[in-house]
């Protein structure tokens, strides 16, 4: 399921690889600062599906975001059979993976 508005984590939010469980507590644990000095809380591990949106977005001819998940593989809410593998990308593995939090956005 892809959320219908979600955003994604600076890349401040990045990270080297690791196990599936520190990359749910990173994102359990993951805050950024908006513009307008509001503290944005409530992040999670995408879903399956909306790394796949991701990677398809960053590898659309169209795209004027350039790529902005550049690791080979990465953790998605349900990783029980290991992460996600990207499109293109290097580092990582199906069981240590980065991890890219984002977070539903409510109006």
């Amino acid at each position: 399921m892809v959320s219908p508005k979600f955003e994604m984590a600076s890349q401040f939010g990045a990270s080297q690889p690791k196990e599936y469980s520190a990359g749910q507590t990173q994102c359990k644990n993951y805050w950024e600062k908006a513009e307008d000095g509001t503290t944005k809380y409530g992040w999670r591990l995408p879903t399956e599906a909306e790394i796949t949106y991701i990677d398809n977005l960053q590898h659309n001819s169209n795209n004027l975001q350039g790529i902005v998940m550049t690791g080979k593989w990465y953790w998605d809410a349900y990783s029980t059979n290991g992460a996600y593998q990207m499109q293109g990308g290097s580092g990582g593995n199906a069981s240590s993976a980065y991890v890219r939090c984002i977070r539903d956005i409510k109006d």
